[in-house]
């Protein structure tokens, strides 16, 4: 969950908006033409339609090529079991509480926010109420102190994203695009926790990384629709496409942010603590290890 601000909209926060609801209209697209494909008998996720030609670039050994939106792979070509090979992000964590009740944890989490915290419930149980996810142990330092301060009881510990081995079955065209799509995704997430380490920390230009940051959102968000689906992953291909919009999202709270004016930072962290819970869930849906 994310932190919520009253104020009174700045032409900055308009500009996050009409681009989040770009990324909406993508996504609510892609649904629609996979809808309307399957109730015309056309070609859906996990069939073989025409081919299209290939955009170039490596990974397109079955025809799917990463970024590109290529063709779905060959005919015949079978579904094997592989692991993904994904870079170990490890975050130091800033945790308010867990409990096995989720009502309790969702309680707590809003009354941080309305504190002014950020606090993102983790599921499943135990339900881990995290106010903080930084790559230097030095901002989740003051983030505790700060919460202690005002009278909140915490404690901290590591999240490592993709600590363990991550096995899919899929062609091997689909699997070894769906490795970098997640592998770009972990370097964004390690790049903007830097980011608010150095917000957390008052360093000078903490924003000076946002710019490559959201280009590279936007590549990751894109690279998603176009590709042809395995019917066997489909569950996770939509679940990644909803990944990636809250990838943009982040990023877009952060360039507001970085505007200034009336931009909150609680829900500009909140989108990120989002899209850190995001990831390691899906992650572990797909068999890898989380937090």
């Amino acid at each position: 969950m994310r932190g919520k601000s009253a104020s009174r909209p700045t032409r900055s926060t308009l500009v996050t908006v009409l681009l989040v609801l770009g990324v909406v209209a993508v996504v609510t697209g892609y649904f629609l033409g996979r809808a309307a494909l399957s109730f015309l008998g056309g070609p859906t996720a996990g069939t073989s339609g025409p081919a299209a030609p290939s955009g170039g670039g490596s990974g397109g050994g079955d025809g799917v090529t990463p970024g590109t939106g290529a063709g779905p792979p060959p005919a015949g070509v079978p579904s094997a079991a592989a692991s993904l090979r994904l870079p170990t992000v490890t975050l130091f964590r800033v945790q308010a509480g867990a409990f096995s009740v989720r009502e309790n944890a969702w309680a707590l989490a809003e009354s941080l926010e309305r504190r002014g915290f950020a606090a993102v419930v983790v599921e499943p149980a135990p339900y881990r109420v995290v106010v903080g996810l930084f790559s230097d142990g030095r901002a989740a330092d003051r983030l505790a102190a700060a919460l202690s301060a005002a009278g909140q009881e915490v404690y901290q510990a590591a999240w490592v994203l993709n600590a363990a081995p991550v096995k899919v079955v899929g062609p091997s065209g689909y699997v070894k695009w769906l490795e970098a799509e997640l592998g770009g995704l972990a370097g964004l997430v390690a790049r903007e926790a830097v980011v608010w380490d150095s917000y957390w920390l008052g360093e000078p230009q903490p924003f000076a990384t946002v710019a490559s940051l959201e280009e590279e959102a936007r590549r990751l968000a894109s690279a998603v629709v176009g590709v042809s689906v395995p019917q066997e992953l489909a569950g996770a291909h939509d679940r990644l496409l909803q990944l990636t919009g809250s990838a943009v999202q982040s990023v877009f709270e952060l360039r507001a942010l970085e505007r200034g004016g009336e931009a909150s930072p609680a829900a500009a962290y909140g989108a990120f603590l989002d899209l850190v819970a995001g990831y390691d869930s899906l992650v572990r849906g797909l068999g890898g290890g989380g937090a």
